[in-house]
């Protein structure tokens, strides 16, 4: 159901669970700041205002796995999504489903220098297709729309010069070549390295 952690997060803070970040986008309304708040910390007006709003909701007849990623690309257009988000959107399901396997390597989780929240913004997905590209298309860049380019030939099924078998061999060599986590294995390296 898309819409379905919005809405646990917006029933979450009107139950009081958590305050606003300080960071918000819009800091206030009608004078009011939003910053920092807690539900129980805005005016009655405007708790009155959120609790009284109705949600829609939209029911889809189902959808094949392309068609649900062509609703999540086109919903998702006018909000603030990463460009990596797009790119897997845009990707087939056998495609989503190898390079999720490739990301998931030992070597990919285990042997290179990636935080928490890079792995959250999918920059391990951004190694892979890097490497991809430099392997099939050596004279392409690595912006986010070339990579969203990239993603779009792999769905129209353009040949890649390189194997699903290819890259784990690859992997797995560097998976044994590393034996430790190393701090020198950073995401700006890692497409050069492989």
């Amino acid at each position: 159901m898309d819409g379905k952690q919005r809405t646990l997060t917006l029933c979450s803070f009107v139950n009081d669970e958590f305050t606003l970040s300080p960071k918000i986008e819009v800091a206030e309304i009608g004078g009011f700041p939003l910053a920092s708040q807690s539900f129980l910390d805005l005016p009655s007006k405007l708790r009155n205002k959120i609790l009284n709003y109705q949600l829609s909701f939209a029911i889809m007849d189902p959808l094949t796995e392309e068609q649900r990623a062509r609703v999540f690309y086109m919903r998702n257009q006018s909000v603030h999504l990463s460009k990596m988000d797009l790119s897997r959107a845009i990707l087939d399901k056998k495609s989503r489903d190898i390079l999720t396997a490739l990301c998931g390597h030992p070597f990919m989780q285990e042997k290179i220098t990636m935080s928490v929240k890079a792995r959250r913004n999918r920059d391990d997905l951004k190694v892979i297709l890097q490497y991809l590209i430099l392997k099939a298309k050596p004279n392409t860049g690595f912006s986010a729309n070339e990579i969203m380019d990239f993603c779009s030939e792999l769905k129209e099924g353009k040949e890649l010069k390189i194997s699903e078998k290819e890259v784990t061999a690859m992997l797995d060599y560097l998976n044994m070549a590393f034996e430790v986590k190393s701090a020198l294995l950073k995401k700006i390296h890692l497409s050069s390295v492989m």
